[in-house]
């Protein structure tokens, strides 16, 4: 069958064709020198889609950038991994030529990206937005995976069986390299971390993703050598048909404009969308310089919704974040100066998870630093709720207060318990417990009191030294 004439003009029509895969499409933006400079246009595009309710791009334009890059990236890894193919490696068109085919096509995959505009954190709650968020990235990188093996296989004439292996080596190692560096939710397997539950569906997606992709990438391996190197399988598969000679394609007038219309909608998006992110970035600056109590006074000027939806201020201590200081924040919190209850309310919860964060009890109280110690007990003497927290164990399994049983157990100086003041001890032991008695907190208490009055090792010697001189 003779093959149909290549259209000469790109239209949204054939935008919408290549999308799914036609071949006439394909091949017509893979000629269209035009395509190059659009699909370009269509990255940046998707990267406003992204990041137009997720940054502050007047601060930070750069995170634009940041899709076209990355894939610049993959596209050079792609055509190297794609030449690595016996039957390409015999295609004796100018290398130019083909990298140049490969990334405007790569590039018009951009227009997938258009889920990501859909604003979810302000239709849904948090846990499902997060969850449908999730969906739409699933969605969109198998659709750029199935449609890429599409596109090799039309303009390189490779079986698409020969393609599937190297490609899908190629998006495996990328996803499991993006695991890696990414910040993620920190995994625990005693179930101590005190995580959201918005961070629990992240935590579990990355855990499945990471399992399927390390266990398949030795299969994709395995296959991508064996169409490689095994020089029997060279025809062994039937064989697309090699593209004719492909007359000079351009872009209609009306693919600009479209794309146009687009970028001003996404601009009056940001006009809408901005100013809660600008918020977000002033509150962080000043966090990050220390300026705690100045960062909780700006964030009580305001009102839940003059934030992004299910906003989660930095730190992110279920990410396992550290900076700004968590306890610092929570303090100049909840000490704040008028405080508004939603606000209160965030950092609240996110002591909440502090608390959880290790696989025992035990590990919070031996991390704790004095000062922040301080702050917790200050917390609990003033308000009785977060000392039946600790006291009815609702956030461990194990004894909250571990350092009861270490004073039983251990002698004080050979515990880490010779770091801590022992009247910040008796007062923590007070502000738990309150007035409960047993044996143990009885003994606890005795051995805390006769702690605070042992005179100081100084003190000791120089009684020594004036007994010896009378």
């Amino acid at each position: 069958m003779e093959p149909q004439p290549i259209p000469t003009r790109v239209t949204l029509k054939t935008i919408a064709q290549f999308l799914i895969g036609q071949r006439q499409a394909i091949e017509a933006i893979a000629d269209c020198r035009s395509c190059l400079w659009l699909g370009m246009t269509l990255t940046i595009l998707a990267g406003l889609c992204r990041e137009y309710d997720q940054e502050d791009l007047l601060r930070e334009p750069w995170y634009l950038l940041i899709p076209l890059v990355a894939s610049s990236v993959v596209i050079l890894l792609l055509f190297a991994v794609i030449h690595a193919l016996p039957e390409v490696r015999r295609n004796k068109r100018n290398r130019w030529e083909q990298l140049r085919q490969l990334a405007s096509c790569f590039w018009m995959m951009s227009p997938m990206a258009a889920l990501y505009a859909v604003p979810v954190e302000r239709i849904l709650d948090a846990v499902p937005a997060m969850a449908t968020n999730l969906w739409f990235l699933a969605i969109v990188a198998t659709w750029r995976v199935l449609l890429i093996i599409r596109v090799v296989s039309v303009i390189y004439g490779v079986s698409v069986w020969k393609v599937v292996f190297p490609v899908f080596l190629l998006a495996d190692s990328v996803v499991l390299q993006l695991l890696v560096i990414t910040p993620a939710p920190v995994f625990t397997i005693m179930g101590g971390l005190g995580l959201s539950e918005r961070d629990q569906v992240v935590a579990e997606v990355r855990c499945f993703v990471g399992v399927w992709g390390t266990l398949t990438w030795p299969l994709w391996l395995i296959g991508t050598i064996f169409v490689i190197f095994w020089r029997r399988n060279v025809d062994s598969f039937p064989m697309e048909q090699t593209p004719t000679k492909m007359q000079a394609s351009a872009l209609s007038g009306s693919v600009w404009g479209a794309v146009s219309l687009a970028f001003l909608a996404m601009l009056l998006a940001c006009v809408w969308t901005q100013p809660e992110q600008q918020r977000v970035n002033h509150y962080l600056r000043l966090a990050n310089a220390d300026k705690y109590d100045d960062a909780l006074a700006y964030v009580n000027q305001f009102e839940p919704e003059d934030f992004p939806p299910h906003w989660e201020p930095r730190p992110w201590v279920g990410y396992g974040e550290r900076q700004p200081d968590p306890m610092l924040l929570i303090e100049a919190a909840l000490n704040a100066e008028p405080s508004k209850p939603w606000a209160r309310e965030l950092f609240t919860k996110k002591l909440r998870q502090l608390i959880g964060e290790d696989f025992y009890a035990s590990g919070f109280w031996r991390r704790m630093k004095n000062f922040e110690l301080e702050i917790l007990i200050q917390l609990m003497e003033s308000d009785d709720e977060w000392a039946r927290i600790f006291r009815e164990k609702e956030l461990h399994n194990t004894p909250p207060v571990e350092w009861v049983e270490s004073l039983l157990m251990n002698d004080w100086e050979s515990s880490h318990l010779a770091e801590r003041d022992p009247e910040q001890l008796l007062r923590l032991l007070n502000a738990v417990y309150g007035d409960q008695r047993s044996f143990q907190l009885d003994e606890v208490r005795l051995k805390l009191q006769e702690r605070i009055h042992l005179p100081e090792e100084g003190s000791l010697q120089e009684s020594s030294d004036a007994d010896e001189g009378a």
